[in-house]
């Protein structure tokens, strides 16, 4: 078996999971923003996960988790990667939106699904009684944006 070489062998060793580029995103919110294909952005996520970075750092301007950001991009695939990679799903961003609010808002009904099942699971009841700084939860905020398909999965509580 090859040895790297020194030099790229003392960088590799240097390697932060969890740095940040200029604008404080993380690596794995730089990819959710700027992969554009959602296998490569999984098969990086993964890659990162494994080598130590943790998917539950927000970026520091907005506050916002990988998975907010998920949520508000309409992916999905990234969204129920990160709920089964068992990310903080209560944290909040500086607006003190949710992913479930997010969720919510954008009518992903298959994610919203998922954070209802996945927070009862872990007895976070809390997260659906949190409001936003207007003042409304993530019930509201479906039914506000007509995503009724969405707001039904909080009847169920």
């Amino acid at each position: 078996m090859k040895k790297l070489p020194e030099k790229l062998g003392k960088r590799l060793m240097q390697f932060d999971p969890n740095e940040r580029n200029g604008r404080g995103e993380t690596l794995i919110t730089a990819t959710i923003k700027y992969v554009a294909d959602r296998t490569t952005q999984i098969r990086y996520i993964n890659m990162l996960v494994r080598s130590g970075c943790d998917p539950s750092i927000p970026d520091t301007r907005q506050q916002r988790t990988p998975l907010m950001l998920a949520c508000l991009m309409r992916n999905d695939a990234i969204a129920q990667l990160l709920i089964q990679l068992k990310v903080n799903l209560t944290a909040a961003d500086r607006l003190g939106n949710t992913a479930l609010m997010y969720a919510a808002i954008y009518g992903q009904a298959s994610v919203v699904a998922l954070l209802v099942n996945e927070l009862t699971r872990r007895w976070s009841f809390d997260v659906f009684r949190a409001k936003n700084v207007m003042g409304y939860t993530a019930e509201a905020l479906a039914k506000k944006n007509g995503r009724y398909e969405c707001s039904r999965y909080f009847l169920l509580l």
